[in-house]
């Protein structure tokens, strides 16, 4: 969950509430489910674990963990062995055998993320990740501060992604998909496709879009309660 949501954290200290991941927990009467959200406001990550009713930490509300701590956090977790996680005052708390992590929140309240995630896609495109990924490793490749848009044509069979950068030139490449709806062209930044796209597990992934200037969802099936939200650009 920590790997598919700390690449998506605003990097300046400018928005603290954005600093950081936030966690809450859902409970209904069937379902207990830890939710972990992150975004910087171009790009964000959701993914929902559901876990055993006695397993789930109890938790009102929505906090958020800096995302210094969620480094610590991972380090602790490099052995592989299980930990306890809980929150206590205005801190999370995470044990490991003798070792003890606590971290303090960040006080605010984090945005109503549910307003950004899409609620209607009038056109999917299902590509292989590799294929896809590959392909926007070699289009960031000229890709600059100034310049880092990449423009996607899709339709049925195909999308096909140009990009150009005066100062070192120019890159066209195809890739085969099965594409349902009109044809669309669209700019995104490549990074925040490849930071998505290395996350997930799912050989395929999917991408759900409305048009050219509303964001774009991105899932996979091997990859249950996640998706990315993607921000067009303008170019």
């Amino acid at each position: 969950m920590i790997n598919k949501t700390i690449y998506s954290v605003l990097g300046d200290e400018g928005r603290a509430q954005l600093a950081g991941i936030c966690f809450e927990n859902i409970a209904t009467d069937d379902v207990n489910t830890i939710r972990m959200v992150s975004t910087d406001g171009h790009r964000l990550s959701k993914i929902d674990h559901i876990v055993a009713d006695k397993q789930g930490p109890k938790l009102e509300g929505r906090v958020i963990i800096p995302r210094s701590g969620i480094v610590e956090v991972l380090r602790l977790l490099e052995g592989g062995e299980t930990v306890k996680i809980g929150f206590k005052n205005s801190n999370f708390v995470v044990e490991k055998k003798e070792e003890v992590l606590i971290i303090r929140l960040i006080e605010g309240e984090f945005p109503d993320y549910e307003m950004v995630i899409p609620k209607i896609a009038q056109s999917e495109m299902v590509v292989p990740k590799e294929d896809f990924l590959m392909m926007l490793r070699r289009m960031s490749i000229l890709s600059s501060d100034k310049h880092p848009g990449v423009r996607f044509k899709i339709d049925k069979e195909q999308i096909e992604a140009t990009t150009t950068n005066p100062e070192i030139g120019e890159g066209r490449e195809i890739v085969s998909v099965s594409y349902r709806g009109k044809p669309l062209e669209v700019a995104f930044n490549p990074k925040y496709f490849m930071d998505t796209l290395s996350s997930m597990d799912s050989q395929e992934v999917v991408v759900k879009l409305k048009d050219e200037v509303n964001p774009c969802i991105i899932e996979g099936n091997d990859d249950m309660g996640f998706l990315s939200v993607i921000m067009p650009m303008r170019v």
